[in-house]
């Protein structure tokens, strides 16, 4: 990664005796006995070691915490302030959510807008107003049969650049679909404007899936104050539920001018169709888990496993799974090396992850933020870590357009976990098919779809034995619709077959 190499170049002279780098860790641990002046010297000396000495604050007791994230900041704003000096620099981060087991989706998830502001541009709009179909799914079913859906979350890019620069921004999602972005793209692919395609399985089946701004330009404060004090600033306004919006703009980044429209940052949100996350989740039985990293060339950093009950939060950190590699993971009430910790916690902790992977400190602050509730402070269990810069790339190419001298994207992979093991949770599931509250019998149902064909001959015991009609009948159309889906035939594009 380039910011890596950023690191080595800028902060490894450190000011110590040749050949004592490798002492870091042992002056680290002193800090939990250091006091007065003899305290001062040696955070003095710590700070000096650059990123050697970085490294090593990464380890240590909870005691000493506090003290080893403030050290750890002072040398990374002296790593993002030698970055900021060689010229245009930009950050990017984003999440996407998956849930372990699931099968199938929901196309129409991609289209909630309901944490949106009214300006931002959306595909299904877009293309309705054009003359498209109503419902986005164009076939009544609200799924994507056999297709496994997830939804890829405010994904940010910030530009930071001390001159005027003419800009063109082309990310890509080649196995899904870009369906909300903010300003208006020059281009938009498939191209919901021209009315040929009028839905998003359409959209979804012809692939290709491309935003592109072209000729935006950044607007430096420093350049408008050239010639006088800057005028005002003003954004568009945004409403109370885009609550995270504001957020997003607390940052020092560049101002981005799209055709007269100004912002802090360039906006999208997309799908993605039958993904699979870069660390696979099985298990579950007595909340004990294999995590498998499935990429052949690439290590997974910052593995952040998360079980929050009750209000309170435990937690586990793998710094690194290497290619290939399987680590366990035990969640269970009896594990005795879990910690115990707090939500606000766990997002300072997050929020340093993040800011060691790049991140500047107020984009560390508002990413954190915006995402304690969902997996510090909402009841379950789910594994969080950063996705490598290879696999990014492959699920969301990014070109930038004059080259920037620094690019950090960090997008950040939450997968939702089983409480337990599969077979007990699809049993659970076929029992609230028959609760006597109508929507537990609905979501049950659905969660069933979404898990798949491999679970039919369990559905299929569970039809024989059951004596409700209303159950039976459900068990049938759970069954129906994942057969229907393991058989439904690939599309065959006539016109290109044979070719390569």
């Amino acid at each position: 990664m380039r910011y890596v190499v950023c690191w080595i170049v800028l902060l490894g002279v450190a000011a110590v005796a040749p050949g004592a780098a490798a002492d870091w860790g042992a002056r680290v641990a002193k800090l939990a006995d250091a006091n007065g002046e003899g305290l001062a010297a040696l955070k003095k000396e710590i700070v000096a070691g650059g990123i050697d000495a970085h490294a090593a604050l990464a380890e240590g007791p909870d005691a000493t915490w506090a003290l080893r994230l403030e050290l750890r900041r002072q040398i990374r704003k002296a790593r993002d302030e030698a970055a900021r000096k060689r010229g245009l620099v930009v950050h990017e981060w984003g999440a996407v959510g998956f849930g372990q087991g699931v099968e199938g989706g929901r196309l129409d998830l991609g289209t909630d807008a309901s944490d949106l502001p009214e300006f931002v541009q959306r595909w299904d709009e877009i293309a309705r107003q054009r003359g498209g179909a109503d419902d986005p799914n164009a076939g009544g079913e609200n799924a994507a049969p056999g297709v496994k859906i997830e939804i890829i979350k405010k994904p940010i890019i910030y530009f930071y650049s001390d001159r005027p620069e003419t800009m063109r921004v082309d990310v890509g999602c080649p196995n899904g679909l870009l369906t909300t972005w903010w300003p208006k793209a020059t281009k938009v692919m498939p191209d919901p404007f021209d009315g040929s395609v009028t839905d998003m399985k359409a959209a979804l089946d012809q692939g290709g899936a491309v935003l592109t701004w072209r000729n935006f330009e950044l607007q430096p404060a420093a350049a408008a104050e050239a010639d006088g004090p800057a005028a005002p600033v003003e954004l568009p306004a945004v409403p109370a539920h885009a609550w995270w919006w504001p957020i997003c703009r607390d940052t020092d980044s560049t101002l981005v001018n799209v055709n007269g429209t100004l912002e802090k940052f360039l906006f999208y949100r997309g799908i993605l169709a039958g993904a699979e996350p870069a660390l696979k989740v099985d298990g579950g039985a007595g909340q004990k888990y294999g995590v498998t990293n499935t990429l052949r060339g690439e290590a997974v950093r910052h593995v952040l496993a998360v079980h929050v009950a009750g209000g309170k939060a435990r937690y586990r950190y793998i710094a690194s799974i290497a290619p290939g590699a399987k680590a366990a993971l035990d969640m269970g009430a009896a594990a005795k090396d879990l910690k115990a910790t707090t939500a606000a916690d766990l997002r300072e902790r997050l929020a340093d992850l993040l800011e060691d992977e790049g991140l500047f400190p107020k984009e560390a602050a508002g990413m954190s933020k915006i995402w304690q509730k969902p997996w510090f402070e909402d009841g379950g269990l789910r594994v969080i870590f950063f996705s490598p810069r290879g696999a990014t790339e492959s699920l969301l190419p990014l070109r930038i357009d004059p080259k920037p001298a620094q690019v950090v994207r960090t997008l950040l992979v939450g997968v939702e976990c089983l409480k337990d093991s599969k077979e007990n949770v699809v049993a659970e599931l076929i029992r609230q098919l028959g609760d006597g509250d109508f929507g537990e019998r609905e979501a049950a149902q659905r969660k069933l779809i979404q898990l798949g064909r491999a679970n039919e001959k369990a559905l299929g015991d569970a039809l024989r034995k059951a004596d409700d009609e209303e159950v039976r009948q459900r068990l049938s159309t759970v069954l129906r619709r994942i057969s229907a889906a393991a058989e439904e035939p690939p599309k065959v594009d006539d016109d290109n077959e044979g070719e390569k």
